[in-house]
């Protein structure tokens, strides 16, 4: 089985107080998704979003791909048209698309106009409500697949992970057969997944690697890929056992 985690995190700098990008997330999904209790059998590879649109990587070779923005907005866009297209097509072949990120709401709802809305709305079966949720912390929703995981915060600038200064709130649609995941702690959605095409996106107004903590960051990206592919489940633990001389 594969994922593929994609680095769509193109904006190099952040504001006056916040580190520039500097393009080292594939360090904390890769070992979340590897070192799981699961792992065994489960391929993870990593690619540009540059790639995908030059079609340079398959997604359709993957059960699940898991698409980074982190707090990309206009400049450069978080998703461009042809990145849109690409998500719908993966979604409209059946996979999974597991999409996080801070702004990218905000850059497709305010600046993008009714094409931005339309995405939103037909793809990612949500609603742009608001551009800032004016918190940074988590709840899980009860009877969720997140539930397990209890409240969080995220992008508070602690543990090396990046600052979050501006986190969507986008809702899914009322017609969407969705289900809602994480709330902030204001009751705004924060996550939520929902069918579309003929397959199924998870949408979340935060980057995931912005969540402070090993243990808590890795237990997020699980459940995000349990969630999407819950045959990941049914793979083998690793053999760690060492031979007996």
């Amino acid at each position: 089985m594969r994922i593929l985690w994609v680095n769509g995190i193109d904006r190099e700098d952040k504001t006056v107080d916040d580190p520039n990008n500097a393009r080292e997330y594939a360090h904390i999904y890769i070992p979340s998704l590897e070192m799981s209790s699961w792992s065994d059998g489960l391929f993870v590879d990593t690619v540009t979003d540059d790639a995908l649109v030059e079609e340079l990587v398959d997604a359709a070779e993957y059960s699940l791909v898991m698409w980074s923005l982190g707090e990309t907005g206009v400049t450069p866009p978080s998703l461009t048209v042809d990145e849109r297209a690409v998500i719908e097509g993966i979604l409209a072949a059946g996979g999974s698309v597991a999409l996080s990120g801070a702004e990218f709401g905000w850059h497709l709802g305010e600046y993008e106009g009714e094409e931005g809305l339309a995405f939103i709305r037909d793809v990612l079966r949500g609603n742009y409500i608001a551009d800032s949720a004016e918190t940074q912390f988590l709840n899980t929703v009860v009877g969720s697949d997140f539930e397990d995981l209890g409240e969080t915060s995220f992008g508070t600038c602690e543990h090396g992970v990046n600052c979050v200064e501006w986190p969507d709130i986008i809702e899914p649609t009322e017609e969407s057969t969705h289900e809602s995941l994480l709330t902030y702690d204001t009751g705004a959605t924060a996550a939520y997944s929902a069918s579309s095409g003929a397959g199924r996106v998870l949408v979340a107004g935060f980057p995931f690697e912005s969540v402070p903590g090993d243990i808590e960051r890795r237990a997020l990206i699980e459940s995000v890929a349990l969630h999407l592919a819950p045959e990941i489940a049914e793979l083998p633990e690793p053999d760690c056992t060492e031979p007996v001389e």
